[in-house]
This record gives structure tokens, C-alpha cells and sequence, in this order.
């Protein structure tokens, strides 16, 4: 008898495990094959003109610029899934759900202005929990994901962010990028408002 229940405590716990491995391995398989294959999609960024209107030059700091991102963002619909924070490199952090698992994502992702005065943030590194990933991969689950604002636009076939300032921010309001070194905490704009 005691062999018997044995038996069963043995059976049931390779039951189980052969259960979490299965979920476990079908997560990931998912994460592997699952998501849309954007990589052949080609992102063309937009042709802006300069409009008329009275324009000013605007130097700020990492922390203004915080500030201003944060109180921008909480008035967005599903921020409450992903963070931006602005230091030495811009900091991406996010949680998406597969097979009822949260995965946290963190990005660390280096600037660069644009011609046209908007903003690229080309990805540094990048960790998905301790699951291991293709950086197309990870920005394809962002992609799918993640509930970001129209004038963000992701780019998984060049694991890059396309921030387009120059028409995201307001119908009055026309801001451009011209300075964005976050080593020397250089960040300036030129905002024109719009007749």
C-alpha cells in the first residue's frame, strides 16, 4: 500500500513537470514564431515642412525633460504597461503577458536626432526576464504588445524607436529637435506655434 501511494506522488510530480515544461516551452515558442513577422516591413519616416509661425529656441535639462515626458505620458491611454525615463541613455521598461506569464522587458536605448528634427532611439541592450531573444524579437513583442502612443513608431527590422515630436505633440504646436546629447545634458528644441 505504501508503494501504491508512492507511485502516485511519483507520477503526479513528472505529470507536473512535464506540464511546466510544456507551458514553459510553448511560451517560448510562441516568443519565437508566434508574433508577426515585421521585419520586412520597410519604415518610411514622414516629410515634414516647417509651417509658418512665431518660433523659439528652448534649452532644458534631463530633469525638465523627465518631467514633461512623465505628465505627457500619464495622459496617454496604456501607459500603465510601459515607462520612459531619460538619464545618461533613454531607459524603456515594459510588461507584456504571454500564456498568462508577465515578461518584463528593459531596454536601454541611445538617441539620435533626425534631419527632419524628430528623434531615433537605436537600441543598446536589451533583456526580456531570463528568456533569451532576437532584438527583433523583442522589439516585434513591444510592437504587438504594447499600447504605445501614435507618435511612437517601432522599427524591429532596425531594433529602433522613431519618436516623431514634430507632429505627435500638439496641433498648435510645432516642436524640433535640435540638440539631444544626454552626456553633456544638451538637450534643445525649437517650438513654433502655428497660425
Amino acid at each position: 500500500m505504501m508503494r501504491t501511494s508512492l507511485n502516485k506522488w511519483r507520477n503526479a510530480f513528472f505529470i507536473l513537470t512535464a506540464t511546466v515544461v510544456l507551458v514553459i516551452m510553448s511560451a517560448v515558442g510562441w516568443l519565437y514564431f508566434g508574433l508577426p513577422n515585421t521585419s520586412s516591413n520597410d519604415f518610411v519616416p514622414p516629410h515634414i515642412t516647417d509651417k509658418e509661425g512665431a518660433s523659439f529656441s528652448v534649452e532644458t535639462s534631463t530633469e525638465d525633460l523627465n518631467f514633461w515626458l512623465q505628465n505627457k505620458l500619464n495622459n496617454e491611454e496604456g501607459t500603465e504597461f510601459y515607462s520612459i525615463y531619460i538619464d545618461d541613455a533613454v531607459y524603456f521598461e515594459a510588461t507584456v503577458d504571454a500564456f498568462g506569464i508577465t515578461l518584463p522587458i528593459y531596454m536601454i536605448l541611445s538617441p539620435h536626432v533626425t534631419d527632419e528634427g524628430n528623434i531615433e532611439l537605436l537600441e543598446e541592450s536589451f533583456s526580456v526576464g531570463n528568456i533569451s531573444l532576437p532584438s527583433t524579437r523583442v522589439f516585434e513583442l513591444i510592437e504587438s504588445r504594447t499600447d504605445l502612443p501614435e507618435w511612437i513608431s517601432v522599427i524591429p527590422n532596425e531594433q529602433k524607436l522613431y519618436v516623431n515630436v514634430r507632429e505627435g505633440m500638439s496641433e498648435n504646436v510645432e516642436i524640433k529637435v535640435t540638440s539631444f546629447d544626454l552626456s553633456l545634458d544638451d538637450i534643445a528644441f525649437d517650438i513654433r506655434f502655428i497660425q
